[in-house]
């Protein structure tokens, strides 16, 4: 049998990666008042290179003239006359991706917006706002220029701004569909026993991801709840990683992993038959003579069936009133130890 002692646990740290997705181009207008210095505010995701290229579009015949180029990530800009303009930005990281934005430069309040999903800012080009109020739709509010709010949940939410200059105001609602609420930042525990470590997704920011467990040994779990056993000493890095439709996090934990006593190394894996596997109502475990001991262990790390006087070579288990998922047998005798895999379904 082996004895592993933990004797150390941390969490280290959550790193964003996004494994070279195309840019997501955003930006947000402020001061867009004519006579007024304007600033544009580039919002994008996954950029190395950008460029922006301001145009006017000349009335009646729609055509358009580019005023300038600039290739700063924000650019300052006074325009020229009352109009329509289009600003583009061009972002390039490999991929290149633009977003245009038609913005009518003039002395009246007009409120326009929209939703960075992933970073969960929100962009305005807003013209000639001397104050912002934001309704969004959840019960939340905020009078910030651009603020950064992140939903609790996916759906559809009425967003409002109300932007006003002095005596004169605007208003404009919106429906905003959130698809995810913006990088997986799951929580997590992790439980060892003996050799075995237990790992399970308690929440966090995640919906409608997927995550995978590195174990530190070269193997690799894709599961949310799952567990590993460990066959040498060791220090093992465990890596959480997270994905949804932003792009994915690594947390890293690091396990100190102290001596293993070895009693008896023969196994017994090859004595021990479990079936059906995966389980519904019922499971029979075919055992040895020998065996003295048998837990069944959930994600938690807890014992939820335990058997120490063994008098047959054929157990039946109801697991009926067991929840569906992942679960840990472990068999001893004397001097052997083992564990299996059982799933509920």
């Amino acid at each position: 049998m082996k004895t592993i002692v933990l004797v150390l646990l941390i969490s280290i740290n959550i790193t964003k990666a996004m494994a070279h997705m195309p840019p997501n181009p955003e930006f947000s207008g402020l001061k867009l008042c004519y006579g007024d210095t304007s600033l544009f505010i580039n919002q994008s995701i996954n950029t190395q290179i950008s460029l922006w290229i301001i145009k006017k579009i000349n009335m009646p015949m729609n055509d358009t003239i580019t005023l300038d180029s600039l290739t700063t990530k924000n650019i300052s800009y006074v325009f020229p006359t009352q109009g329509t303009y289009l600003v583009t930005l061009i972002e390039n990281n490999g991929h290149v991706v633009e977003i245009t934005k038609q913005i009518n430069i003039g002395n009246t309040p007009k409120a326009e917006f929209g939703l960075q999903e992933c970073t969960n800012k929100f962009t305005s080009v807003s013209t000639c706002a001397g104050t912002y109020y934001w309704n969004f739709g959840d019960g939340n509010t905020s009078i910030s220029e651009l603020p950064i709010h992140q939903y609790a949940h996916t759906g559809t939410y009425t967003v409002t701004l109300i932007v006003s200059n002095g005596t004169t105001a605007d208003t404009l609602s919106k429906a905003i569909h959130i698809n995810t609420v913006g990088f997986p930042i799951p929580t997590y525990s992790l439980n060892v026993l003996n050799d075995t470590v237990y790992c399970k997704v308690t929440g966090g920011v995640w919906i409608q991801g997927q995550t995978s467990w590195y174990w530190g040994d070269g193997s690799v779990t894709y599961a949310k709840d799952t567990f590993h056993v460990y066959t040498d000493t060791g220090t093992y890095k465990v890596r959480l990683r997270a994905w949804n439709a932003c792009g994915f996090t690594f947390s890293d934990t690091i396990i100190a992993i102290a001596h293993i006593t070895a009693i008896n190394a023969k196994a017994i894996s090859n004595t021990i038959q479990i079936y059906p596997n995966p389980a519904t109502n019922a499971v029979i475990i075919d055992v040895v003579p020998t065996i003295q001991d048998l837990k069944i262990y959930n994600m938690l790390g807890e014992i939820i069936y335990n058997s120490t006087k063994i008098e047959t070579t054929k157990l039946h288990i109801n697991t009926s009133n067991l929840s569906k998922g992942m679960y840990t047998v472990q068999v001893s005798t004397n001097d052997k130890m083992t564990t299996k895999k059982l799933i509920i379904n």
